[in-house]
This record gives C-alpha cells, structure tokens and sequence, in this order.
C-alpha cells in the first residue's frame, strides 16, 4: 500500500470530517444528502456508473456477484487510484473525467449514486484501501485479497435504514435480468461483463470486435451481430472531437441488415433518460 496516498486519505478524513460536521450543524446535512446521493430516478442505476468507472480505468473485463446483504464488484483495470481520483471518488463535482470529452465519466455526479444503495462503500486496490461514509469521509481499512485477474474491488454493504436489504437485492437483481445486449455495444475498452446471483449460474455479455461488425454473446440470449460505424465530429465551442456512432443490426447468414425499433445510447443504453 501507498504510504503517500494512506497519509493523502488520512488528512482528507479530517478535513471532510469537519465540514461534514459544520454542514450537520446547519441543519442542511440531510437535504444534501437526498440531492447527491437520489439523484438518478432509476433503480440501481448506480450499476452503470461502475461499468462506467471500470472502462474509464481501461477495464478489459468486469465481474458482479450480488449476494442476500451486498453487492460486489470487480474489474481488471490497468489505471490505479491516485490522489486526485481519491478527491475525485470522495468530492462532490470534481471529477478527473471533465477535460476529457470523450470519457464516460463526463457526465452527472457518478459514483455518489451508489449512496442509494449503502452509507459504506469499500474499495480496495494495489495502492490503498479505503472506505467512505457521509457520502465524503474517506477512512483506512484493512485489505481484501482480490481474485487474480482483477485489479481492483468494490463492496457495497445494502446497509441503508430507510432502504431494507430485501428491496436492494430485488431491485439490483432486476437490472441484471433485464440487462440489455446492447450494454457492451458502444464501449471501447471492456469486452466481458460477468455476473452471479446468490450461488446461481454464472452470467456473461461478451463483445468481440473485427472492424465494423461486432458481435455480442449472451449466454442467456443469442448470439447478435452488429455493424458499428464511427465518426469523429468537430463542434464549435468544444476542444476536441466528439465521436458519434451508428450500430445496425446485421444477419451474418443472409449477409443483410435487419429493421428494428432503434434506441438512442449515451454509451449505455438511454432507454429512460428521454
């Protein structure tokens, strides 16, 4: 472990300690708290916001296995934190992601979304091991091996008073089996997503990519063919190029485009957000 970023979390602990106090003192604690961490309508949205998190590490690979009291997330990703992510996963509205148009994590506040689902967040790394409570506080713990293969994991404890163990579960078990194919589909860096309810059945997405088609497995579906075009678009105003991309479903056998009711992405699919 980083003794510079264990001593980095160690006085930020203090200084978000006490403006968590100052703000609770002001009676406006609990009003900040429902604005930052209720802020997606959608139920376990926060699911995308670490798909999110994992491809802008560069994750090749992510894993979920949602248990009875928790969720747990894993990924390969080969960036480690630093202090600046350490602020930025611990802060409110100063992501690294912002100068970089092109990256997922551009958009909303993130990881302050998994505050619907737990008061303590656990991540543990290469480089450190920390917690967050009040949604800021950043505190040491011990570390957890990780499965080989991955780099970094994350514990989310349903350890929420006003959101019972059995509704989080539900309700995260429902985004996985509603999970579209099309998860993976805009997506630069990973290539597998893999999931496990309880002690059921592994699950896995896979994409694989050769040139425009791509091709999407599904072990609970069929196997889907897509032809993925995409353009890098200048705009006024904007210092770099923003890529657009069109996908078309597309029948391998009969070598021809298939018609189907399209739906607007913003990398993952936007099905709720217009």
């Amino acid at each position: 472990m980083s003794e510079n970023l264990k001593q980095f979390i160690l006085e930020r602990h203090k200084k978000a300690k006490k403006g968590y106090e100052g703000i609770f003192e002001l009676g406006e604690w609990e009003g900040l708290h429902k604005t930052l961490s209720l802020f997606y309508p959608d139920n376990a949205h926060f699911v995308f916001e670490l798909l999110q998190n994992a491809e802008d590490a560069g994750a090749s690979k992510v894993r979920f296995d949602l248990l009875n009291e928790s969720l747990i997330f894993k990924h390969n990703g080969t960036k480690d934190f630093n202090e600046q992510d350490i602020k930025s996963i611990t802060g409110i509205g100063s992501s690294t992601k912002k100068e970089d148009t092109n990256t997922i994590g551009k958009f909303g506040v993130g990881f302050k979304s998994v505050f619907v689902y737990t008061t303590t967040p656990q991540i543990y790394s290469k480089s450190i091991n920390f917690k967050i409570e009040n949604l800021f506080i950043p505190s040491l713990i011990e570390p957890k091996s990780i499965t080989k293969g991955y780099t970094t994991l994350f514990v989310f404890p349903f350890d929420r008073d006003d959101k019972p163990k059995e509704d989080a579960y539900r309700e995260v078990k429902k985004l996985f089996d509603e999970l579209s194919d099309n998860v993976l589909l805009f997506l630069t860096n990973i290539n597998t997503l893999e999931w496990q309810i309880s002690n059921s059945k592994t699950h896995k997405i896979t994409k694989e990519k050769n040139n425009e088609l791509v091709t999407i497995k599904n072990t609970q579906k069929e196997t889907i063919h897509w032809l993925v075009f995409d353009k890098a678009n200048e705009y006024k105003g904007v210092d770099k190029p923003l890529t657009l991309s069109i996908a078309f479903k597309f029948n391998k056998i009969e070598n021809k485009i298939v018609p189907i009711k399209g739906d607007v992405s913003i990398f993952f699919p936007a099905k709720k957000e217009f």
